[in-house]
């Protein structure tokens, strides 16, 4: 595998998520909504978009208060000296 493939890779299936769209789609076509309508591709693309904006979020949430954390010790440490 070349540089370009595994980038392509990490763009489109991790950071794009492309897996969850494929996902929702199967799922809403299995519940007989035709995705290529305009209704059945804006109810794909709204529940793609909320997962996707409530994942992220929660990860940069998540990892603020990591860093959060590490400064409140480091702060300590430097105080207590």
């Amino acid at each position: 595998m070349s540089f370009k493939e595994i980038w392509d890779f990490i763009q489109e299936q991790i950071l794009g998520m492309k897996w969850l769209n494929q996902w929702i789609g199967n799922l809403l076509s299995g519940m007989g909504i035709d995705l290529n309508s305009r209704w059945g591709g804006s109810i794909q693309f709204f529940i793609y978009d909320v997962i996707k904006i409530t994942f992220l979020l929660c990860l940069l949430i998540f990892f603020i208060l990591v860093l959060c954390q590490d400064l409140v010790q480091v702060k300590m440490r430097f105080s207590s000296s």
